[in-house]
Formats: C-alpha cells, sequence, structure tokens
C-alpha cells in the first residue's frame, strides 16, 4: 500500500536547485507507486507571482498542487490551514523543505515530519543569520532529517540535528556524448548572480590567464542582483573580448557553448549544475566547500580549489588548455562517479524507507 506523503515548500515563482531536487524526487517516488504524493505551496503574495514556473513544473508532473497564500513570513493563519489540509488529504508524513516551510510545519503537523535541508549560504547579514538559528529551532523537532551531503549531515550532528545523508539522485545519459575541447577552451559558469557565487573570483583568473597569453574565453550565465557589479569588474579588467555575461538557458543549449565548467561559490550544498554536467560530461572545477568534494574527486571526476583562490583556478584552466587530452579522462570518470554514488534508485529507496520508519 502506497504512503501518502505531502511536500511542503514556498513558491519562489522560478526553479533552483531545492525545487528540482524535489521535483526529481517525487518524480521517482510516484512513478515507483510507493508513494502516493500531494504538493503544498507557500504563496507570498508580497511577490506578486504570476505564472510560476514552480507550479508548471508541478501540474506538468501530474501531482495534485495546492496552494496556500500568506500576507507575512510568519503566519497562524497558515498553520491552520496546513493543520486542517493534512487531515482533509489524509497525510501520513509531511516533508518540508526551507525554513518557512519547516517552522510552520513543526507547528501544525499532528503526523511524522520530515525534512530535506538544501543549506545555508552563511552570507555575514544577522537576519540570515537568525532565520538559521529559527531552522535550527525547527529541524530538531523533525521525525527525521534529510542531509544532501555529508559536510551538513555533519554540520547539522554538530549542532543537535540528527540528520540521515541521501544524496539527489540523477539520471545519466546511456551513452556519453563526444565533447572535443575547442580551440581557445570555452570556460563556463552557471547559477544565480549574487554573493555566494563568487563571480570575482572568475574574472580575476580570466585577468591572470590574459597576462600569462593563455587562449581561454568565458560565457557567465544566469541572472540576479550582482548583474550590473559583474558587468562592471569585466569592464574594469578590460576582459570584455573574453568573457560574455548571458541569461539563463537550457542546460543543453549551455553545455554546447562549453568545454569546461567553472564554480567558484563560498558555499555549496549538493550543486544540482554539477550533477548536470558529470551526465553531460562536462569536467568541472571547483572550489571544494560544503558538498562539492562529495561530487568531485580531485584529479580524478574533477579539480578542486581553495575558496577564492583565483591562481589555483588559473593553474587549472592553464594545464586544460595546454594539455587538454586530460579532459576525456575526467568526463569519464565523474559519469561512473554519478552511475555509482548518485543513482536515484537509490535516493528513492532510502526515502520510502524512511517514511516507514516515521510511521513505525
Amino acid at each position: 500500500m502506497s504512503i501518502r506523503v505531502a511536500y511542503f515548500m514556498q513558491d519562489t515563482g522560478a526553479i533552483y536547485g531545492a525545487e528540482r531536487a524535489t521535483l526529481d524526487l517525487v518524480a521517482g517516488l510516484q512513478a515507483s507507486g510507493e508513494v502516493e504524493p500531494r504538493v503544498y505551496l507557500i504563496e507570498e503574495t508580497r511577490l506578486g507571482l504570476k505564472d510560476s514556473a514552480v507550479q508548471q513544473a508541478w501540474q506538468k508532473l501530474g501531482v495534485p498542487v495546492k496552494v496556500l497564500p500568506v500576507d507575512h513570513a510568519f503566519s497562524p493563519r497558515l498553520i491552520r490551514r496546513l493543520r486542517q489540509q493534512l487531515a482533509d488529504d489524509g497525510i501520513q508524513v509531511l516533508h518540508t523543505t526551507g525554513y518557512k516551510a519547516d517552522v510552520h510545519g513543526v507547528w501544525a503537523a499532528k503526523i511524522p515530519i520530515v525534512s530535506t535541508v538544501h543549506g545555508w549560504l552563511f552570507r555575514p547579514d544577522w537576519k540570515e543569520q537568525a532565520y538559521g538559528a529559527i531552522n535550527l529551532w525547527a529541524l530538531r523537532r523533525m521525525s527525521a532529517v534529510v542531509a544532501l551531503s555529508t559536510y551538513y549531515r555533519d554540520y547539522l550532528e554538530e549542532r543537535d540535528v540528527a540528520a540521515r545523508y541521501i544524496p539527489t539522485g540523477f539520471v545519466a545519459p546511456e551513452i556519453l556524448p563526444e565533447r572535443p575541447p575547442a580551440t581557445p577552451l570555452r570556460v563556463g559558469m552557471v547559477g544565480r548572480l549574487s554573493w555566494e557565487k563568487n563571480h570575482p573570483m572568475l574574472i580575476r583568473a580570466a585577468a591572470l590567464l590574459r597576462e600569462r597569453q593563455v587562449p581561454v574565453t568565458f560565457r557567465i550565465f544566469g541572472d540576479g542582483p550582482d548583474s550590473a557589479a559583474i558587468v562592471d569588474a569585466i569592464a574594469s579588467q578590460q576582459l570584455q573580448d573574453q568573457m560574455q555575461l548571458l541569461p539563463y538557458q537550457p542546460i543543453d543549449s549551455i553545455f554546447d557553448q562549453i568545454d569546461v565548467l567553472a564554480m567558484c561559490s563560498w558555499m555549496e550544498n549538493l550543486p544540482y549544475v554539477l550533477l548536470e554536467s558529470m551526465a553531460a560530461g562536462v569536467p568541472m572545477v571547483a572550489t571544494g566547500v560544503g558538498g562539492i568534494p562529495d561530487l568531485i574527486e580531485d584529479g580524478v571526476s574533477g579539480r578542486l580549489v581553495e575558496p577564492d583562490d583565483e591562481q589555483g583556478l588559473a593553474d587549472v584552466l592553464q594545464a586544460w588548455a595546454e594539455q587538454p587530452g586530460v579532459l576525456s579522462l575526467l568526463r569519464v570518470a565523474a559519469r561512473q562517479r554519478l552511475q555509482r554514488e548518485f543513482h536515484p534508485h537509490r535516493m528513492c529507496a532510502e526515502h520510502v524507507q524512511l517514511y516507514q520508519s516515521v510511521i513505525a
């Protein structure tokens, strides 16, 4: 008999890593027949969302969706509505994602509650630190907590939150696409244009490579609050001929335009774009922060560099530009690691086991 699970999260209007990972999880569980899913979305009216990509994605998946509008970040009315909705739908387990869903879920649920932690950015911002503390308070009251990376599992356990490591699963194509590197080497960076992604590190590495006369070009894909600052930084280094800032595109289109992927983040959990890169056979170099070392084994399935180390990043890209033959070894090893460690069957089976255990 299938388990009736409600997935509860905020509607951000756009699909980022947490939304994508939850969609993939629910799709796999629904296909297995072992879970009967429902989705409840917190819709903050102040955001004025129209044509939400999140709602459209859930509807396309064929999962029943209930939108719960709220006027404020914390809403007693939402707690009452959620409690009633859980009862009306006969939900056996509530699965939350994000601090707003966690906090409201803890107050509302009279059934087992599971949370997936997609991580904190640790920005130097008092408000974000306060939200993190509130989130930890809620997580300590969960029936179970899922961490997508060993980094966050350990971080949570150090703060008295018992967490289970279940990484996101991803389906690799049966045939690895051929991607012979171009000359000059084309480096891509994909993600929100915001502080945590640390685009200045990539820009400084590009300036170093220009000084060394290494033939490399760069494409930055994304949008966000730091777009103007990134444009100014590119201009200040006079890199306009080598570095382009482009809007988001379908990931296959992005991978057709680059030979390697760079990630310079200050903090990550289990970056979805790295899973996509492993599946597509695009070699990766990234900062060794958060859950990234769970994905990249340095020198085997990609390269790791220290945070904010433009010298180290430039050295890796120069070596790849001068000896592109090594890229074929990295791409094969990365795909093998993806198939071995991050198979969706494992992700789904472990979630079903977890739901059964909290119900029991």
